[in-house]
């Protein structure tokens, strides 16, 4: 429709680029759910002082910790840390 070859191509590489940051996009965004829905899982029975305390500790863990095969690695180290410094 009145468009040269160099438009159309870079026009479909531009959409190409954008479908592929969308879907680099969605990736983490249901990697890090996953994540979360592990580390509350991991500290369901677990006992703190207060709710504020509680997402704390979670939102720290979470930014050190990584998934693999729906497991989180390091957690219960960095958990065993924070529940030191508690003591301390």
């Amino acid at each position: 429709e009145g468009k040269d070859f160099d438009t159309i191509t870079r026009e479909r590489d531009e959409w190409k680029q954008k479908a592929e940051l969308a879907e680099k996009d969605y990736n983490a965004k249901i990697a890090e759910r996953e994540k979360n829905d592990l580390l509350k899982e991991a500290c369901e029975n677990i006992k703190f002082s207060s709710d504020s305390a509680k997402k704390a500790i979670m939102a720290d863990i979470a930014k050190n910790v990584t998934v693999k095969d729906e497991k989180l690695i390091g957690f219960n180290d960095l958990m065993q840390r924070k529940m030191m410094q508690v003591h301390l």
